[in-house]
């Protein structure tokens, strides 16, 4: 099984929501996902609420599956607007714009950590901007 947690579906996926979440062990069995793709979505979450979900995500990986996860960077996105990079307009926008505030800000640091502690192998750690992309392996 592949699951997409975005705002965008994809063919071939179980596309889920934000709020399909909550349900995520009526949806997918532990174990039972061979990748995990989680684009623009963990900022959306309540900051406690994080690490409860990326814990869940990973449960439902399989051995040897995989986890993309794709979001705002707090830091690389502060660092942006404070070297004038970025605009405080630009930075209003992707902060609040499009009718999803961002409720979490997290770092590429925090997240690879917490996925290191899941005893996930992270395969790719890529800033973009004040984007980051990060790709994990569920290890045996």
């Amino acid at each position: 099984m592949k699951i997409n947690i975005n705002p965008s579906e994809l063919s071939g996926y179980v596309n889920l929501k934000i709020e399909d979440l909550e349900n995520i062990d009526e949806i997918v069995d532990d174990a039972e996902a061979k990748e995990i793709l989680c684009f623009d979505t963990l900022r959306l979450l309540p900051y406690d609420q994080v690490g409860q979900v990326l814990l869940k995500l990973v449960q439902k990986i399989r051995i040897g599956g995989t986890i993309a996860i794709s979001d705002i960077d707090s830091y690389e996105l502060s660092r942006h607007y404070v070297y004038g990079q970025i605009n405080g307009k630009e930075m209003n926008d992707i902060l609040h714009g499009q009718g999803s505030p961002v409720r979490s800000s997290l770092t590429i640091d925090s997240i690879s950590s917490f996925l290191i502690d899941c005893n996930l192998k992270i395969t790719k750690k890529r800033v973009n901007g004040s984007t980051i992309t990060l790709e994990a392996i569920r290890n045996g």
